[in-house]
């Protein structure tokens, strides 16, 4: 993240100092003279860096499952909010309510699912089954292994996951 807000700092100066083609104005030259060549190198090193981290990715899934059985499943609450806002609960109050219920699970150690269950609000709008698929922390990760996986694939040429 931080390249990243770094390069885009780079593109502001530059663009920030670009003048019209018939003025003749140094203002900004020497500063493109060291922000481009620059901005390159970081680029070429954050590539260097990803493709370190793909080439030592070897998923353990038993450390994945530990980690998302640490979040209790709060990791969901937003998904959880978008599912309440779809079925008709005002934003404010299914940001609310799904915040408030994600940090009670995880004070109180109980799975996301069961304080859900118990709430009220929440069983207004979503059947038990809707709550449980929801808020399976194994359901929200998504894309994520298949990205990862294709990434491996197209630069190493061997897949990193079991099909």
């Amino acid at each position: 993240i931080g390249f990243s807000d770094s390069l885009n700092g780079a593109a502001h100066t530059e663009l920030d100092t670009v003048e019209r083609e018939d003025a003749r104005n140094l203002n900004g030259s020497a500063i493109d003279r060291m922000r481009i060549p620059e901005t390159f190198i970081a680029i070429d090193y954050m590539c260097a860096l990803a493709q370190n981290v793909l080439q030592r990715c070897e998923p353990q899934p038993a450390k994945l499952a530990a980690s998302l059985s640490r979040t209790y499943g709060a990791v969901t609450a937003e998904r959880m909010r978008y599912q309440l806002i779809r079925k008709g609960m005002p934003e404010r109050d299914a940001r609310s309510l799904s915040e408030s219920l994600a940090k009670k699970a995880i004070i109180n150690e109980t799975p996301f699912a069961d304080i859900l269950l118990s709430d009220e609000q929440i069983r207004q709008y979503l059947t038990e089954a809707q709550i449980r698929e929801l808020s399976n922390p194994e359901n929200y990760v998504g894309e994520s292994a298949n990205i990862v996986g294709r990434a491996h694939e197209e630069l190493f040429g061997k897949s990193v996951f079991s099909k």
